[in-house]
């Protein structure tokens, strides 16, 4: 497909954005929490992996890949 359009450009952007949106989540609750245990560790990785697969489908779906 075509690289170019608006749709492309939103698709990429709205996926860096989740990206950087789950970084971000991970090290606030980091931050705030201090202490891991298991349950806290499960919660971490599978809202980041949430947020990432949300970009992950934008970028697909806007960009045509």
């Amino acid at each position: 497909m075509a690289e170019e359009g608006i749709a492309y450009r939103l698709g990429y952007a709205l996926y860096w954005v989740c990206l950087i949106l789950g970084v971000l989540w991970v090290g606030f609750w980091w931050l705030v929490l201090g202490e891991w245990d298991g349950g806290v560790i499960l919660f971490l990785i599978l809202s980041a992996l949430l947020a990432y697969g949300l970009g992950r489908f934008f970028r697909y779906v806007l960009a045509g890949e």
